[in-house]
């Protein structure tokens, strides 16, 4: 049994409370976190958690121990602190991003936060295509929707949705439409091209609603599709953080506002693995306050 981190199971989960919870933090699988608190249980010879169907709580013995092993645990990292900090600041980082209209920004401010640690090589990946994480050996990535992998330690960050927009031209020309049915039948469409199959991805609108286009412009970049719907050449539907400009400025306007859209999540994600590098934590840490600010602004 590898005590220390045991003791740092304990510690987490006498905060949460929740054995599912210290595994997300501690990026491991939550049998892991089961089996060290028995471990050490065996090893104190205490039950250090009362357990019942509903919940966890700390046992007496587990109350009186907590101070021990978080002052262990003190020690511990003092005793390592100088020793692998700075070897752990050098190599490299490879982040994987999806097209977001503000990715340079995001970049920009990535680089300021990196600054201080000059021997960190950043490995800074764009594109719509779903990558091997493991494959690839990405370190910290974005995913935009609900696909989950068991492999990754995921933390949404915030979510976003698409709208319906068209120029004011092309709105003047052909009227409101009357109904979805309307739309598909009479309006030029756009589509997002999928860089995994080429093919056009369908509208998802909500759970009653889905257009599958016959598009008159498809590209793999949604800034193109912006631009063909600011044309006056086709209606689209594209995401409120890239239309976002578009809309206040007057360039394009929104149909079918009040129509409930699906909210997408946004998740920051990294390997499941037992050894994280400092440079990748503090890369995660830096990515979800940076990208967690500019979702709440395009909100």
């Amino acid at each position: 049994m590898d005590r220390l981190f045991a003791l740092k199971v304990f510690c987490v989960a006498a905060e949460t409370l929740q054995f599912k919870e210290t595994a997300h933090r501690l990026a491991v699988s939550a049998p892991v976190i089961t089996r060290s608190i028995a471990e050490l249980e065996r090893a104190l010879g205490e039950p250090l958690f009362i357990r019942s169907t509903r919940q966890i709580v700390l046992s007496d013995f587990g109350r009186q121990f907590l101070p021990k092993a978080q002052g262990l645990l003190d020690e511990s990292e003092q005793l390592f602190q100088n020793q692998g900090n700075d070897d752990e600041m050098h190599g490299v980082v490879r982040i994987a991003m999806p097209i977001l209209p503000f990715n340079d920004e995001i970049l920009a401010e990535l680089l300021t936060a990196l600054e201080p640690y000059p021997h960190i090589t950043l490995d800074w990946q764009v594109g719509g295509k779903r990558l091997n994480v493991v494959e690839k050996q990405i370190d910290v990535g974005i995913r935009i929707g609900f696909a989950a992998d068991s492999n990754l330690i995921a933390r949404k960050i915030g979510q976003i949705h698409e709208k319906i927009v068209i120029a004011p031209k092309l709105l003047a020309k052909l009227g409101k439409p009357a109904d979805f049915a309307d739309l598909k039948k009479r309006y030029p469409l756009a589509a997002l091209a999928d860089e995994n199959t080429g093919k056009a991805w369908a509208w998802h609108i909500n759970d009653d609603e889905q257009i599958l286009a016959n598009p008159q412009f498809y590209s793999q970049e949604m800034n193109a599709v912006l631009t063909a719907v600011k044309s006056g050449r086709v209606v689209g539907h594209i995401l409120d953080c890239v239309c976002a400009d578009a809309l206040a400025n007057g360039d394009i306007v929104e149909l079918f506002a009040k129509v409930p859209k699906i909210q997408w999540p946004v998740y920051l994600y990294r390997q499941q693995q037992t050894a994280v590098p400092a440079r990748v934590k503090f890369a995660f840490e830096e990515l979800a306050r940076i990208v967690g600010r500019r979702f709440i602004q395009a909100a």
